[in-house]
């Protein structure tokens, strides 16, 4: 079976897009005769004396893979890269995103392959930052359909006696707009919506201070159910 080396960040068992994106594909390489193994960025280890075969790395440890890149030179293996943030990250200040994004960048523009999630980020690559258009394939994120469930008592516990309820799956990164979404909600009569809100509380500490205080206003009280971190069944 060829071989491709995972070089990514975080522990895999964590519940996001991006980790469940790394697993599904891990899980279905076998059936087109690959194996996907995964490597760890960290620190100041050089990931790529630890690869096998083909080097696909994840667009969040882009930039700490270029040094060592540049040192492997014309050493070097095939390299993909998936990438589904534009280069520079997401909600870093000024001063990161000016010094990753060249770095990003570099990396991009010497890969053999580049995997994009979605066709309009992938217009977003060519388009603005002049990637070329020929090494791009496009793998937008699946949907896992959960077994059958017993339907809930909606009224009773997701309506809580309005019209709707909404439902936000989301860790509470800035990026993901979770203020955004409570203000949205507050706007709207109070016999309208309950939103609730699923996902991590913790990984952004000064945001979810922000978005507890949110919830904590007049004017989003009994509206807002915040679950935390729940299994997907």
């Amino acid at each position: 079976m060829d071989i491709i080396s995972l070089i990514s960040r975080g522990s895999p068992t964590q519940m996001t897009g991006g980790h469940l994106y790394h697993r599904r594909m891990a899980e279905f390489a076998p059936a087109h005769g690959a194996v996907v193994e995964r490597i760890t960025a960290c620190g100041l280890r050089d990931p790529l004396h630890r690869a096998r075969g083909v080097v696909l790395v994840d667009s969040l440890t882009a930039w700490t893979v270029v040094p060592w890149l540049l040192r492997a030179g014309n050493r070097r293996r095939p390299i993909a890269a998936i990438v589904h943030q534009a280069p520079g990250g997401v909600d870093h200040g000024r001063i990161r995103t000016a010094f990753q994004r060249p770095l990003d960048l570099t990396l991009y523009r010497r890969c053999d392959l580049l995997v994009a999630t979605g066709h309009s980020f992938a217009h977003e690559l060519t388009d603005r930052w002049r990637l070329p258009a020929e090494r791009i394939r496009v793998v937008e994120p699946g949907c896992d359909i959960p077994d059958a469930v017993a339907a809930p008592d909606e009224d009773r516990v997701l309506r809580l006696g309005r019209h709707l309820a909404l439902l936000n799956v989301a860790n509470w990164w800035p990026n993901k707009g979770v203020l955004e979404l409570l203000d949205a909600v507050a706007t709207l009569p109070r016999d309208c919506v309950t939103l609730h809100l699923v996902g991590r509380e913790d990984v952004h500490p000064r945001y979810s201070r922000r978005v507890h205080e949110r919830l904590r206003a007049a004017d989003l009280a009994g509206r807002v159910v915040a679950h935390g971190p729940l299994a997907p069944a």
